[in-house]
């Protein structure tokens, strides 16, 4: 009788182990992924930030495919603004790490935009 009750308890806790690594490991399954290349065709001074538009994809599957942000705080903010600018200006493609999303005010409510943040690459081809 007493084994049953062991066996019974070392099943729920596999159980527990089993459901709590499911659940962890679908949460971060979309932890970040890069752009498509793309030529910018718009550069925007939004809120806090600059809002990079283009054919980049929804790399981190945010829900608001093909812009990227680049926040104000960032410590690259300057050389990133560079680059996209550059890359308007030259018709030359970007290609920018994703591993978060974000809100954009006065565009979109809510964590549905792309950002691009300290130490994530930023390409120019």
């Amino acid at each position: 009788m007493m084994l049953i009750y062991y066996e019974a308890r070392v099943l729920k806790c596999l159980l527990r182990v089993t459901l709590l690594s499911l659940l962890f490991s679908s949460t971060f399954a979309n932890a970040g992924a890069y752009s498509n290349w793309a030529v910018p065709t718009n550069v925007e001074l939004v809120g806090g930030g600059v809002l990079i538009h283009g054919q980049f994809g929804d790399p981190n599957n945010c829900g608001k495919a093909n812009f990227i942000y680049v926040s104000h705080s960032d410590i690259r903010f300057d050389s990133v603004f560079s680059m996209a600018l550059a890359a308007l200006m030259g018709q030359k493609e970007l290609r920018l790490y994703s591993s978060s999303c974000v809100g954009v005010g006065f565009h979109w409510p809510g964590n549905v935009i792309n950002q691009n943040t300290n130490g994530q690459a930023v390409y120019i081809r």
